[in-house]
């Protein structure tokens, strides 16, 4: 087969994608982004983080209150980066849901690329799909599947562990205030 200069082609090239979908990808990735941003700049140095030297049982409740409400906010986003691999890792290990998830992302993408401009509907096996029945298509195959892998229990087990972690964590990491909130009696 004969080699084509690349000069010699010309053309556009044109995507499949619907101009909504196309809007919501782009939105999403912007706000993706600066939230992302948001949390790096929020994070502090993991040495700083796990520091045990900087730990010590607190001696009231009103100090480990204190401790909470600043550590909290000082460290929202190695919170943050726990929490979501809390949920990396109940995910990894639960065969159903990584199924239940993987197959309903590659669904919507699927749909969303085949998707007529103007109306939204998506011919398959020569059926014409509605933009509801797709949606109806992809909650049928996932929800099961979310169903077996206990989505709901993953859920609460999840705010669970994260809400002892943090506040555990928060409790112990002494602050550099020398204002101490006393319990009154």
């Amino acid at each position: 087969m004969p080699e084509v200069p690349l000069e010699a082609i010309t053309g556009e090239i044109t995507s499949q994608l619907d101009p909504r979908t196309k809007t919501q990808l782009e939105n999403l990735k912007e706000l993706s982004v600066s939230y992302y941003s948001k949390v790096r700049q929020c994070m502090k140095p993991w040495g700083e983080f796990a520091n045990v030297r900087t730990m010590s049982k607190p001696q009231t409740a009103g100090e480990a209150g204190h401790r909470v409400y600043v550590n909290v906010f000082k460290y929202q986003g190695n919170y943050l980066c726990l929490v979501f691999l809390l949920f990396l890792y109940s995910v990894a290990t639960n065969p159903y849901l990584l199924l239940g998830i993987g197959l309903g992302c590659f669904s919507h993408l699927y749909f969303a690329t085949k998707r007529n401009p103007h109306d939204g509907s998506v011919k398959i096996a020569g059926r014409e799909l509605s933009l509801g029945q797709q949606y109806g298509v992809t909650c049928a195959c996932t929800i099961p599947l979310l169903f077996l892998g206990s989505a709901g229990s993953l859920l609460f087990w999840l705010i669970g562990a994260s809400v002892v972690l943090v506040l555990f964590h928060a409790s112990f990491v002494a602050v550099e205030s020398s204002r101490v909130f006393e319990e009154s009696v």
